[in-house]
């Protein structure tokens, strides 16, 4: 399993179809690049610029949307993963 370093967190991205109101399917280059995935594994918090820690407003197994250009790639075993800053992640699925 890999383990993120401070300030990152490690994403399975959920690839959602997306449909026009016709039906049509909508290519990956015509999609707005936000990107939603699950959270395996937790980074320590990142620090800012004066040394304070922050605090991390995700859990592992949360639902997030992340900037789409933000994560690097990485593949553990068979299954792809984001590396993705704390600054990328942008919200959180709520039910």
């Amino acid at each position: 399993m890999i383990k993120p370093l401070r300030g990152y967190c490690l994403i399975e991205s959920i690839d959602e179809e997306e449909k026009t109101v016709t039906g049509l399917i909508v290519p990956d280059q015509a999609k707005d690049k936000k990107g939603k995935g699950k959270v395996i594994a937790i980074g320590l918090p990142p620090y800012l610029d004066s040394g304070m820690e922050l605090k991390w407003e995700i859990k592992e197994n949360d639902i997030v949307y992340f900037k789409r250009w933000g994560g690097e790639e990485v593949q553990d075993e068979d299954k792809k993963y984001l590396l993705v800053k704390f600054g990328d992640v942008i919200g959180l699925w709520q039910k």
